[in-house]
């Protein structure tokens, strides 16, 4: 589901070329987006998903993990719920570099959508399951989720690696 953030970023930013109002930090907080600072927002991806914010040059979208149940909203600023016995699951399960680099290309499907690919890897020594996953931009401001959804749960094992595919939808 594409967020209230998601929809202001293209609508502000890359349709009327003005910076976004009032967008949701990952931490309840508002701010409002560049245009200059949102320049690689859908398009570019990147693996530093753990980050507080990325320096201009490095702004990307990221893939967040999380363990939640609750249905997405498009007033959401973050997932239901990323920790497991207080620790951040994206710090056990971590996303890799794509073939050995730090940003390459979202892909524009056949019906219009963008599909975002990540590999994880848990790290840890449990297996972890997740249930949702969402899409934020990274900047120098900090992330703005713009996309999340509930996936069928997905174990992951101790060192195995995985893909996560999220399709990004402008219409239902």
């Amino acid at each position: 589901m594409l967020t209230t953030n998601g929809a202001k970023m293209i609508t502000y930013n890359k349709i009327f070329g003005s910076s976004a109002p009032n967008l949701i930090l990952t931490d309840g907080t508002a701010q409002t987006a560049t245009v200059s600072a949102t320049t690689q927002a859908f398009r570019r991806c990147g693996y530093n998903n753990t980050a507080a914010t990325l320096a201009t040059s490095d702004s990307c979208m990221v893939m967040i993990l999380g363990v939640g149940t609750a249905q997405p909203s498009a007033s959401d600023y973050w997932l239901d719920e990323t920790e497991i016995g207080g620790v951040d699951v994206n710090t056990i399960v971590e996303c890799a570099r794509a073939s050995g680099t730090d940003m390459w290309n979202a892909v524009v499907l056949n019906n219009g959508n963008i599909a975002y690919s990540y590999v994880f890897r848990n790290t840890g020594s449990d297996a972890v399951t997740i249930t949702e996953i969402g899409l934020s931009f990274a900047c120098m401001y900090g992330k703005f989720l713009v996309g999340r959804c509930l996936i069928p749960p997905r174990t992951i094992q101790p060192n195995e690696t995985v893909t996560f595919t999220y399709e990004l939808a402008f219409c239902s």
